[in-house]
């Protein structure tokens, strides 16, 4: 933060923003940011420069049709430059409500490390907040939350929107998210109900309720809420796993239900295709690997078909450097697929980051052939680094605790994640 800022925080006003502000979608010359105001008022966010010079602004006004939650859309930023912003009250004498900083997003190509974190199935509690607190601490350069963040288990409006508001007002969790960007996707319990699929009754007023809370905005026309973004040489794929589940035959065998939907599957295909990224990160609320508790349902093993075209896309695409991540199971593991080969050229690896409470389940700890690691303790969140400066491009995983302690640490070159090259002459 900049000399300047807290100078302008003089009289900060704390009651007259509910919620927020978060930012999300960040890039190399914009970002979304995201806030709720007390009332139907309109409110200003001002994106200031090195020298607190206004480089953006923008007055919307705050509505009940949208649960008073503001959305910026922010452009014509630099590259990797530092900028502060405000969010303010327009009318009188302009009283700044909140404020947080940000680094643009460096151009492609510009091999600089970068580390996002990948956290699901949390509460307002204290080991919860403490994860948010050492996410922030550690700096890293974004949040993904897989679902169950918050749980709701109701599509009932007034209820999402106000879990949704509450999660945002734990204290460690909204100083992280007004400077780290956040992007999200939804499980089950933030989808509506436990273990549930696409023909929930309601998931119209859920997707509402995300994307207002949420400041990773979903373009027109698209149902469910995927999304991708990119940090440094990462690329992540965040897919829905619920709004289309058992809606409709799936594509790759009509006799069964789909998964994704054939909308997704067309949006995933299209973004794999152009993605210039080293590693690219296929993640959902769900598993992919077939270890789970006796009698669940909601996992990826259960849609073998879609699965197995999952991993044929891969190879179609010659895709290198793909990793998979999942949540939902209070687990932490390590799988590697090692059915993908055939397909893929090479294992597929899976993390699974769950829980960032303390809740584990006993049963989900599943034998699976492919297992490299298993930690049956909570208060645990993912990160995957992005180190592409040396002579072989390297993904790192570490699992961190709200003590900061590194868990499992593991080293993944490119080289793993290739297809060998067949013998020549």
């Amino acid at each position: 933060m900049f000399p300047l800022l807290p100078l302008l925080l003089i009289g900060l006003a704390e009651s007259d923003l509910t919620s927020g502000p978060a930012i999300g979608c960040l890039e190399e010359t914009g970002l979304c940011v995201m806030a709720r105001a007390s009332d139907q008022e309109r409110l200003e966010l001002r994106v200031l420069d090195g020298e607190g010079g206004i480089a953006w602004q923008q007055v919307l006004p705050a509505s009940t049709d949208h649960d008073l939650c503001v959305h910026w859309s922010v452009t014509g930023l630099e590259p990797s430059t530092d900028y502060d912003y405000l969010v303010l009250d327009p009318s009188g004498d302009g009283e700044v409500l909140a404020a947080g900083s940000f680094m643009t997003q460096a151009p492609i190509g510009s091999l600089v490390p970068s580390t996002i974190a990948f956290a699901s199935c949390a509460r307002e509690d204290d080991g919860s907040s403490r994860v948010w607190t050492r996410m922030r601490q550690r700096a890293v350069d974004a949040l993904v939350l897989l679902g169950d963040t918050p749980y709701i288990d109701t599509t009932d409006l007034t209820q999402q929107r106000r879990r949704y508001r509450e999660f945002a007002n734990v204290g460690s969790f909204a100083d992280l998210v007004r400077n780290t960007p956040v992007y999200s996707t939804w499980d089950d319990h933030d989808f509506g109900a436990n273990d549930t699929d696409g023909r929930l009754e309601g998931k119209e007023n859920s997707r509402q309720a995300f994307l207002e809370h949420r400041p990773n905005p979903v373009p027109d026309g698209q149902q469910g809420i995927q999304s991708a973004f990119r940090v440094g040489d990462i690329e992540v794929f965040l897919l829905d796993a619920r709004w289309f589940a058992g809606t409709e035959p799936s594509m790759f065998d009509d006799s069964k239900p789909t998964l994704l939907g054939a909308s997704q599957w067309s949006w995933l295909r299209t973004r794999l295709a152009a993605s210039t990224a080293t590693f690219k990160v296929i993640a959902t609320g769900m598993i992919f690997n077939d270890a789970v508790r006796p009698n669940k349902t909601d996992y990826w093993g259960n849609y073998p078909h879609e699965r197995q075209a999952l991993f044929d896309l891969v190879g179609e695409l010659g895709l290198e450097g793909v990793v998979l991540v999942g949540g939902d199971v209070h687990r932490h593991r390590i799988v590697r697929h090692i059915d993908s080969s055939d397909a893929v050229g090479y294992e597929l690896v899976e993390f699974i980051s769950s829980p960032v409470h303390d809740q584990i389940i006993a049963a989900a700890n599943a034998p699976h052939p492919g297992l490299v690691l298993d930690i049956g303790t909570g208060n645990i969140y993912l990160e995957l680094s992005c180190d592409t400066a040396g002579d072989e491009p390297v993904l790192t995983s570490r699992y961190v605790d709200a003590a900061g302690r590194e868990l499992d640490v593991r080293h993944w070159p490119l080289a793993s994640m290739r297809r060998p090259v067949q013998g020549g002459s």
